[in-house]
Formats: structure tokens, C-alpha cells, sequence
């Protein structure tokens, strides 16, 4: 696989050319952080709106750190894509604690969280409806890649948790009395909730309008690790 790494300031969002994602089927968000911007490399996608306080930059260090973008709280970005049905989101990232969020959308009674609580992680939950996969964490301070998918095409609701750098998988399956029917915009890192407000460090996100395959998952991973691994990192 040749995949090219070089990342800058250029924001592909919009445009017909620009950065190619490994896999058969293209994100609608790639997000790399330089040392002061974090933009939306994919052509399809939108570009990032900042929520609350402005997120923090910091530059990479070769054999020490990853370029990074400080989140949690009321510091985040507005993704400006709603959530499809279905979806995969893989994100590198570091982790100071177990109460965080990493992706989420208000949806009127009910939420959607990618991320750490107390008693519901993953969850997307919509009026008596809900489906949440608990997963417990307990390495931090490492650079880790975890995988996301969540399908809501159906009333057969599937969620599934994996973190390809520990180990730790979660997923569930519940029917609900409906297909959902949601439009609500995803914000990464970004909430008012004080019990998941700790700060995180985000390294790397790709966000899939669509499940993606065994084969584009690997790919995907394998893009992933090759970028840590050109600071000197492994994840």
C-alpha cells in the first residue's frame, strides 16, 4: 500500500481534488492536526466549525508525540455533517482519564456518544429506544486507534466498539420500535456534560457515511499506524 503522509495546512473540503483515502469508499471527514489547524482533508467533506473555546495545537516531536489537538469540555468542532444511518468512525487519539467524549450529537430525548461515561459509554439512545455498549478502559496516556460503527438503516439498531491498539471490543444489537429517524449535527469532542468534560488529546479522525468492509477497515488501520509510525510512534 502506498500511502502518502505528508500533511499541511490545505483544506480539500469542497473540492474535486486533493487527498485519497486508502480504501475503496471515500470519508466525508479526514481530519489530520498540524501544529496550528485542523482541517478536513477529504474532498466530499465539510469543513470544521470551532464550538466553545478554541482547541489547543501542539506540534509533533519525532520518537515523542503526534501532531495533536486538545478537546473535552466545552472545546470542540461542529463536523457540520449530520449523522447517516450508517456509519464508521476510526479516531487516533490519547486519553488522560476514563470520562470523555469523543463524538456526540443532541438528539431531542435521547443522545448519541462515542466516548466514556459512567454507565453508558457508546450509546445511541432515542426517546424509550437505545442501544449502549459499555466498554471499560483502563490504559491511558497512550497513543491508541479505535474503531467506531453504528447502523440505524433498520430497526434492528447495531452498535460496535473495538480498540485496535488494546484489545477491548464491545457491540450490541437492539430492535427498536421504529426506524430513526434523525437529523442532528455530530460534534467532536465538544459537550456540555460536565461528567465527560476531561480533556483529550485527537491525533487522527476518519469518518465513514457507511460501514465499511474487513478489507477498508485494515486498510484504514494500516493508514493509521503507518502515520504514527512516521513520527516514531506506535499505536
Amino acid at each position: 500500500m502506498s500511502v502518502s503522509l505528508t500533511v499541511n495546512d490545505a483544506d480539500y473540503s469542497a473540492n474535486a481534488v486533493g487527498w485519497e483515502a486508502p480504501t475503496t469508499v471515500q470519508p466525508k471527514l479526514a481530519f489530520l492536526p498540524t501544529s496550528s489547524t485542523f482541517k478536513n482533508l477529504s474532498p466530499a467533506g465539510n469543513p470544521l466549525t470551532v464550538l466553545g473555546t478554541a482547541p489547543t495545537f501542539t506540534a509533533g516531536v519525532k520518537d515523542t508525540s503526534l501532531p495533536g489537538c486538545t478537546l473535552g469540555g466545552t472545546s470542540g468542532f461542529a463536523t457540520n455533517m449530520n449523522l447517516p444511518p450508517q456509519s464508521t468512525v476510526l479516531v487516533l487519539s490519547k486519553s488522560i482519564s476514563a470520562l470523555y467524549n469523543i463524538l456526540g450529537a443532541p438528539i431531542p430525548s435521547g443522545e448519541f456518544l462515542y466516548g466514556m461515561r459512567p454507565n453508558v459509554n457508546n450509546a445511541l439512545i432515542v426517546g424509550s429506544d437505545n442501544v449502549i455498549v459499555n466498554a471499560t478502559e483502563t490504559v491511558f496516556n497512550t497513543y491508541q486507534i479505535k474503531a467506531f460503527t453504528l447502523d440505524f438503516s433498520t430497526v434492528n439498531v447495531a452498535l460496535a466498539y473495538r480498540n485496535l491498539t488494546t484489545g477491548v471490543i464491545a457491540s450490541g444489537t437492539k430492535a427498536f420500535s421504529a426506524v430513526p429517524s434523525l437529523s442532528t449535527t455530530m460534534n467532536i469532542g465538544y459537550t456540555t456534560d460536565t461528567t465527560i468534560a476531561a480533556t483529550w488529546e485527537l491525533n487522527g479522525m476518519l469518518i465513514y457515511d457507511s460501514i465499511l468492509s474487513a478489507d477498508d477497515m485494515n486498510s484504514a488501520v494500516a493508514w493509521l499506524r503507518q502515520y504514527a509510525q512516521a513520527y516514531g510512534i506506535s499505536a
